[in-house]
């Protein structure tokens, strides 16, 4: 019996591989409400090649929409955060142009609040808030979230206790939200994400 349903498991497993080889959305543009979770295995390498094509296109001409990437190597999907959904699409097929050995990637597009741009500039006014002393209190980072929300103020927990501070700091990123984290200073990533 558990030979039997040991081979009907690895029939419908295989079943299911050769069903998605042979889908037709093999290499599709996904749009989704909410990332799936990324899992922990290590990426394979034509996910970093789709993600770096990806990156050159949201840090050049597609940077108005462009917030994040996220590598899915359990699932073989990079996971693109940006503005809007059309933009994103032709980002996708710019850098599948540029890059044509990616086009058989999966990209799932969660569409997020604010660009990796516009949560940069937040970041940079933080800072420069600390610097000329608008902000009373030390700011150890400033970052742009993983996933398009916003921006991170990491600060010490004694800091995180003035209202004070967190009113400082939300003044000087403007419009983009700030989440305040306790935490060491953050050491930012090539780039903009």
């Amino acid at each position: 019996m558990k030979r039997r349903a040991a081979a009907l498991a690895l029939a419908l497993a295989a079943v299911a591989v050769t069903a998605a080889c042979a889908s037709p959305d093999h290499g599709a543009v996904t749009l989704t409400a909410v990332a799936p979770a990324a899992d922990t295995a290590a990426p394979p390498a034509d996910l970093w090649g789709a993600a770096s094509a990806l990156g050159d296109q949201g840090r050049g001409e597609f940077a108005d929409t462009w917030s994040a990437l996220s590598l899915d190597g359990g699932r073989n999907r990079v996971l693109l955060y940006a503005t809007d959904a059309d933009r994103a699409r032709q980002l996708v097929a710019a850098a599948r142009r540029a890059h044509p050995e990616t086009a058989r990637v999966p990209v799932d597009v969660t569409v997020c609040g604010y660009s990796a741009r516009d949560e940069l500039a937040a970041a940079q006014r933080v800072m420069a808030a600390q610097g000329d002393g608008r902000i009373h209190l030390e700011v150890l980072g400033a970052t742009p979230a993983a996933d398009g929300t916003g921006i991170l103020v990491h600060a010490t927990a004694e800091t995180l206790k003035s209202p004070a501070f967190a009113r400082q700091v939300r003044a000087a990123a403007g419009e983009v939200p700030v989440r305040l984290v306790e935490g060491p200073r953050a050491v930012p990533a090539e780039g903009p994400h």
